[in-house]
């Protein structure tokens, strides 16, 4: 298909405190993508994608970003990682928004020698969230078109401190969206600030945004850990828990775990 596939995670950045809560809060959300997300993504059936790391600048002589680093770079992954911050609309640190689009400007260079495509999916993502191994699949299977989104609404939540598994219900749709644009749209600071984020303040709006399909349930799951931005294991949106080992395990190993 003529598309470039881009899984997107804002690492640091996103939110208050200029999206970093200390470098103890940094090493261990580092050890979380390396157990799980990173995990996941490199159990994909298919991985012609390229994962992108956004970072604010502080983190480019971090030595906790070069291990994050080498761990993609162990498993295989193409990737790519940008300096400028978020490359998205922050609805929780608003500070951020101010200079979205010369931000954008920069992290576009850094992103051009990968579009080579027509079309451009980016799959927004977390750094501590699992796809099931299908999930790229099932995206790409998806035609492109103008203002065409995708997105996930009920998947799993996961606790790592208590192995505890529970469904995860939303009554909107989750953080874990793919947006379609045209080349010329995500190669241009500007229309690519129009084309989302003047309408995409959060998550919960791409069915008003886009013409958007909702995927299969159950292909997510988020992971909570004691460093988690806003997520937490008592949650309205936890549902059924599963205590089995068994039926927890035949769960994880579809993400990889």
């Amino acid at each position: 298909m003529n598309i470039t596939h881009l899984i997107y995670i804002p690492f640091t950045g996103l939110g208050k405190f200029q999206g970093f809560r200390g470098q103890k809060w940094y090493e261990e959300r580092a050890k979380i993508f390396k157990n799980y997300t990173l995990k996941s993504l490199a159990n994909q059936a298919n991985r012609n994608f390229v994962l992108w790391l956004s970072f604010r600048p502080e983190e480019l002589h971090n030595p906790t970003t070069r291990e994050i680093e080498n761990e993609i770079k162990a498993v295989g992954l193409d990737y790519v990682i940008t300096y400028e911050g978020i490359a998205m609309w922050d609805d929780r640190g608003v500070e951020h928004n101010d200079d979205l689009v010369p931000r954008l400007g920069k992290t576009i260079e850094t992103l051009k020698p990968l579009i080579k495509t027509d079309w451009v999916y980016i799959t927004n993502f977390s750094s501590d969230d699992m796809f099931a191994s299908d999930v790229v699949e099932l995206i790409q299977s998806k035609e492109p078109a103008e203002k065409r989104a995708f997105y996930f609404m009920n998947g799993y939540v996961y606790s790592v401190p208590s192995d505890q598994l529970a469904d995860w219900n939303r009554d909107s749709s989750g953080a874990q969206y793919t947006v379609c644009y045209p080349k010329d749209v995500i190669l241009d600071a500007q229309k690519w600030f129009d084309y989302e984020m003047d309408c995409l303040k959060s998550h919960e709006y791409i069915p008003k945004c886009y013409v958007a399909e909702q995927l299969p349930d159950g292909k997510y799951c988020c992971t909570v850990h004691g460093n988690n931005i806003s997520t937490g294991w008592e949650n309205k949106f936890r549902g059924k828990e599963y205590f089995y080992d068994e039926d927890k395990s035949i769960i994880l190993n579809k993400f990889g775990i």
